[in-house]
């Protein structure tokens, strides 16, 4: 079929027989998509699958411990759903969700802004940590949906990058994309000329550098950036 097929009621959505989207989407918070065990949804387009932190996305079986399917285009947008015995015939990646049990080529990965924490004063220009898919592609954007910073996350999935692009004063925040898919905002007050810090600089190992074992030994010292 061609278009979009938009779930949007908050009632539970039932998916019976195996079926063919064009695009598939469900963004309302807290909805439950109960698929038929045995069929398998394909999605000949983009799958578009955004709950909340608070209230995620659940997709379950008809019949729990029995499978069903999801075939998609490589497409997708999938953060803050919450699954179960589903098999994903070419792997999703969804985004600080949760797995719950008996999924096949589902990779559960967090995409977050660890440092500066939310609610924090920082100067206009702050380090950014935070974490996302191993090789992911990270865009950090403001309040305003402009973007500040990009970076790739390491075979790890850590991410670190300092603002290529001044904050605005007062309040604001970040929040880490990929692609169309975003983290959790972490909101913060921007001020000229910050006094203290209470993130430190990381000074060894440098950056790019080659460490041996998986606890390498970090020297930091204090920098006025945040409060």
């Amino acid at each position: 079929s061609s278009g979009t097929v938009t779930l949007d009621t908050t009632t539970t959505s039932v998916i019976s027989g195996s079926t063919t989207f064009n695009n598939l989407t469900c963004t309302t918070a807290g909805k439950q998509l109960t698929i038929t065990s045995g069929t398998t949804q394909t999605i000949a387009g983009t799958l578009t699958l955004t709950g909340t932190s608070a209230n995620k996305i659940i997709l379950r079986s008809s019949s729990a411990g029995d499978t069903y399917t999801i075939t998609d285009s490589g497409t997708e947008a999938v953060s803050f759903v919450d699954v179960q015995d589903s098999i994903a015939t070419n792997s999703i990646v969804a985004y600080n969700s949760t797995n719950s049990g008996n999924n096949t080529r589902w990779t559960f990965s967090s995409l977050a802004i660890s440092s500066p924490q939310d609610s924090k004063t920082v100067g206009q220009t702050p380090a950014v940590r935070g974490t996302a898919n191993a090789g992911d592609s990270v865009t950090i954007k403001d309040k305003d949906g402009t973007t500040v910073a990009t970076t790739t996350a390491d075979a790890n999935g850590n991410f670190r990058v300092t603002l290529s692009t001044s904050l605005a004063l007062g309040v604001n925040s970040l929040t880490p994309y990929v692609g169309s898919v975003a983290g959790s905002a972490n909101n913060l007050t921007v001020i000229a000329n910050p006094t203290t810090d209470q993130v430190p600089t990381i000074t060894s190992p440098t950056e790019g550098a080659t460490v041996r074992g998986n606890k390498p030994v970090s020297y930091t010292h204090l920098r006025a950036h945040e409060t």
